[in-house]
């Protein structure tokens, strides 16, 4: 076990390491505590309950599909991993406060936490805006603050609903691989939404 002030948090299976995030600077010494052992309960579920294995082949194949689509290597890359991750950090946080119920104020805590300070606003990027909602929705279940005032009735707002359903199956999934099969569902479902945000960016990404 690794503790550091600053950067991320982060497992390889064998070695947990967890960062203090930096916005909790200011919080109380009580706040700080409980954040680092919600990360820390976080990431020891990832070595418990997540397969590594899994995670790259599903990155692998995915992008590789979407590279042979017209995407570009490094946006699917990253657009890939970013599901994945997010639909298993909510998975193993069930399997955490279901295990250990005392975690559930701890895990609610951190998670509110950012809720408050990522709150959507008319600059939001809508890639941003998307990952933030398919987040929110994976380990809160709600959607992220002002979402409503911003993107209610617009495209994303109808590309989330379509896949609604397929994020809170995601983490229920009962294996990690169960679960990476329904990321796959996640981003066929909005593929053609996808390359609409790839186009609008792509201009600055081959910059």
């Amino acid at each position: 076990f690794k503790l550091n002030i600053g950067g991320g948090s982060y497992t390889d299976g064998e070695t947990v390491t967890v960062g203090l995030p930096e916005q909790l600077f200011v919080a109380s010494y009580e706040e700080m505590y409980i954040a680092i052992l919600a990360l820390l309960g976080h990431e020891g579920q990832h070595v418990l309950s997540s397969n590594f294995d899994s995670f790259v082949k599903y990155n692998e194949e995915e992008t590789e599909r979407l590279v042979r689509k017209g995407m570009s290597r490094r946006f699917a890359q990253n657009f890939v991993h970013s599901i994945g991750n997010i639909i298993e950090d909510g998975r193993i946080e069930n399997i955490l406060v279901n295990r250990l119920p005392g975690y559930i104020s701890k895990i609610q805590f951190l998670n509110m936490y950012f809720w408050n300070l990522n709150e959507i606003d008319e600059e939001t990027p809508e890639l941003h805006g998307l990952t933030s909602t398919i987040l929110t929705l994976s380990v809160l279940g709600i959607y992220p603050k002002n979402y409503n005032k911003v993107f209610k009735g617009t495209k994303l707002d109808k590309e989330i609903e379509k896949i609604k359903p397929l994020i809170f199956e995601g983490t229920k999934a009962r294996t990690c691989n169960d679960g990476l099969n329904i990321c796959r569902k996640i981003i066929y479902t909005i593929e053609p939404y996808l390359f609409e945000l790839y186009e609008e960016i792509r201009e600055q990404e081959e910059l």
